[in-house]
């Protein structure tokens, strides 16, 4: 029987022979000076060792490893390796978890868990490992943001690694990396979770055929309860430690993984697909092309579509940065609750789209100018959203002929300016506008006077625009005040517009502008205005008296 054998026979004896496991600290030197890196190592005397598993963690690092009066202790016990650890020391293999080195009390962002210096750490800990374990065979596994860190060691090339897991890996911010140069094996283990929006299953699938590393879903009989990544959760792998622990066993002695852990398939709430599709806008070599992310729910469809378009993007954003893929999942997971597939467009120069980025332009990212420059502005960014409905004909499961256009911001006002189409085009059943207008607030600044520039625009827009439109705001908003929101709804209705405003109360610890994040609030009167539309089924809801400052048109 080989060592994966004897291993698999053995799992019978976890819990007796857990109790027995010892966790060690060492505190290792590294290349700056007097800096130490402190690491957890679980092991069970006496029981021969067959592997060592180096166990990235998630989070910054800083509480990972805790060093009491007595024991060193973890300071994650619930995530997935450290709640095997003793499982897998008993087994023989030599589970390793290093914390933050000392000379970072603040923890390991993203920058330094892709760097050179944490790379330098983790090569130090690999040679200590070889020279205390010589001969035996070493896996490095990422967890969540552990995730980078491992990556960081397999596109470098390092030394003594005989293979690399990445479980649930935050992998969204890593597309540009050049993982095609690895050469060391590899598993991507990556749950289907769609109330954990850090995990998208697309940048795992491409990070595992970029690495030619082995793609492993997990699957389960239920969806997440709630939205959230913790380890309670389906991205936690909660349900699945023996199936997980057996087949890395198997898989570190060098035996093939399955294609998936789990007897049933994960329940889908929705399918998510991305293209690169033609831009709107022309380069100097021919075409642009943009990013589009589309979520369309379970069934053959035709949906209905909500067509989503972004705000302005900060300079140092990741979306821009790291190229990361634009997806707003709050939003997705509301819509796709209604029954309606959600399309969302990346503007050039965010993702991978084409070309580079135009915020308004201005002062500090604030447009200074005639109404109608304001509106050219507004037409511009709405551009790629309409090159994307020309995509979204050619699939069958989209019902084209019945799109709601939305945004947020910079989005929101974009979709506005839709109303200056007069006849509005056929397709297009309704606006939803979430905290969309234009300010005169430089950015760091909070709004606290009347805007009559974005008064006047929207009444400008309400004597063409004759688009049903939900408009929601919040209270707070640092681009505009609670009375410049009201008096530019007066002003689009006065003119002719049908706009259905909610202004709902100050978010708590949360800027207003960004209420399209709390969808509690606004989730049943956007299902109200659509289902009035027939966009989605009605559903009963509980009555309560409307807000003074929520005005409704029936």
């Amino acid at each position: 029987m080989g060592v994966a054998g004897k291993w698999l026979c053995g799992l019978g004896f976890l819990v007796s022979l857990s109790a027995w496991a010892n966790t060690d600290l060492w505190q290792l030197e590294t290349q700056r000076g007097d800096a130490r890196l402190p690491v957890l190592v679980e092991s069970v005397p006496d029981v021969p060792v067959h592997g060592l598993l180096l166990s990235l963690d998630t989070g910054s690092g800083k509480d990972v490893v805790k060093s009491g009066k007595n024991t060193p202790s973890y300071g994650q016990p619930t995530t997935l390796i450290t709640r095997n650890r003793a499982s897998l020391a008993a087994q023989g293999i030599v589970v390793l978890t290093p914390g933050t080195p000392s000379d970072q009390p603040g923890g390991m962002d993203f920058n330094w868990r892709h760097g050179l210096e944490h790379r330098a750490d983790l090569e130090t800990l690999i040679k200590a490992a070889h020279n205390r374990y010589p001969g035996v065979p070493l896996v490095v596994h990422g967890y969540f943001s552990g995730a980078t860190s491992a990556l960081n060691l397999a596109e470098s090339r390092t030394g003594g690694v005989d293979g690399y897991v990445l479980t649930s890996g935050v992998l969204t911010r890593l597309r540009d990396d050049s993982l095609d140069k690895i050469n060391t094996r590899g598993l991507i283990v990556q749950p289907i979770s769609h109330n954990c929006n850090e995990i998208p299953t697309p940048e795992a699938r491409e990070v595992a055929a970029a690495a030619h590393w082995q793609y492993l879903s997990i699957s389960d009989s239920q969806s997440d309860a709630k939205p959230t990544c913790n380890t309670s959760s389906r991205a936690g792998l909660r349900g699945q430690d023996k199936a997980f622990v057996e087949m890395l066993l198997a898989w570190i002695s060098g035996a093939a993984a399955p294609a998936a852990l789990g007897k049933q398939p994960a329940t889908l709430v929705y399918d998510e697909q991305v293209y690169m599709i033609p831009s709107a806008s022309v380069g100097v070599f021919g075409r642009h092309k943009i990013e589009l992310s589309v979520f369309t729910p379970p069934g053959k469809g035709p949906f209905p579509v909500l067509l989503y378009n972004h705000g302005d993007i900060l300079p140092n954003s990741s979306y821009i940065t790291a190229h990361q893929r634009y997806r707003d999942m709050p939003i997705v997971n509301e819509f796709i609750a209604m029954g309606i597939a959600v399309a969302m467009p990346a503007r050039p120069g965010v993702g991978r789209s084409d070309g580079v980025y135009q915020r308004y332009s201005g002062v500090n990212g604030v447009y200074i100018g005639a109404p109608t420059g304001l509106l050219q502005k507004g037409r511009d960014q709405l551009a790629e959203g309409l090159a994307a409905l020309e995509f979204l004909h050619t699939i069958p499961t989209l019902d084209t002929s019945r799109v709601i256009m939305a945004g947020q911001s910079a989005g929101g006002f974009a979709v506005s300016c839709l109303g200056l189409d007069n006849p509005s085009p056929d397709w297009l059943k309704a606006v939803i506008n979430f905290s969309g207008g234009r300010t005169d607030v430089p950015e760091g600044q909070h709004a606290d006077h009347y805007n009559e520039g974005m008064v006047n625009i929207f009444g400008y827009l309400g004597k063409t625009s004759r688009i049903p439109a939900l408009w929601i705001f919040a209270e707070h908003d640092s681009r505009y005040t609670a009375e410049t929101i009201r008096a530019a709804h007066k002003a689009f209705t006065e003119a002719g517009g049908i706009a259905e405003l909610h202004l709902y109360p100050q978010l708590k610890d949360t800027d207003g502008h960004f209420v399209y994040h709390a969808p509690e609030l606004w989730r049943e009167d956007a299902r109200r205005f659509l289902a009035r539309l027939g966009l989605t089924e009605a559903r009963a809801v509980q009555v309560k008296a409307p807000d003074k400052d929520t005005k409704e048109e029936d």
